[in-house]
């Protein structure tokens, strides 16, 4: 199975080219058809290369897990900079600027015996469904339930921030 590595957005920019090639007209792929042929896409790839050089492609990589077959999934491959990576352990976490690093990787991917890539696949798709938008939700309004405003403003013992005591009441009760 060949490896294509590309931008999901320059990828649909190469569809419609290539179709309006063959037909000599246009084709606009519509949002729907779009995730379908991704979707597909992701499902049909033995590796999923995700290497942003900063944080982003969180979404992606998380997509490429769901899309999996979990009896016989792919592999993902995963910068060490994007920020799922705490959450998508199992992925084989790499730095996109070492070459060799990133190509090691593809290796392991592509020979891992099913039985690996099916336990690591399990552990992510456990892993994305606990850790969803509402988990998310909830954490980050309990952490800011228990801390004041300022303190994340605020510098040492500096002054200088935002006191949202007056706006959001219920944080000017809680130290």
């Amino acid at each position: 199975m060949p490896i294509f590595v590309m931008s999901s957005k320059r990828f649909r920019a190469r569809l419609m080219e290539s179709s309006a090639t063959l037909t000599g007209r246009p084709c606009a792929i519509s949002t729907g058809e779009w995730r379908e042929t991704l979707a597909a896409l992701y499902r049909g790839s033995q590796v999923g290369l995700v290497t942003p050089l900063r944080d982003g492609m969180n979404l992606v990589a998380k997509e490429y897990v769901a899309a999996q077959d979990e009896e016989n999934p792919g592999v993902l491959i995963l910068s060490r900079f994007a920020g799922a990576a705490e959450d998508l352990e199992e992925a084989l976490i790499v730095n996109p600027y070492d070459a060799d690093e990133v190509a090691q990787a593809m290796q392991t991917a592509i020979h891992m015996p099913q039985a690996e890539r099916i336990r690591r696949h399990s552990a992510l798709m456990a892993r994305i469904r606990e850790r969803d938008a509402r988990n998310w939700m909830e954490q980050f309004l309990g952490m800011l339930a228990n801390k004041r405003p300022e303190s994340a403003f605020c510098h040492g013992n500096s002054k200088i921030g935002l006191h949202l005591d007056a706006r959001f009441p219920s944080f000017g009760s809680n130290s």
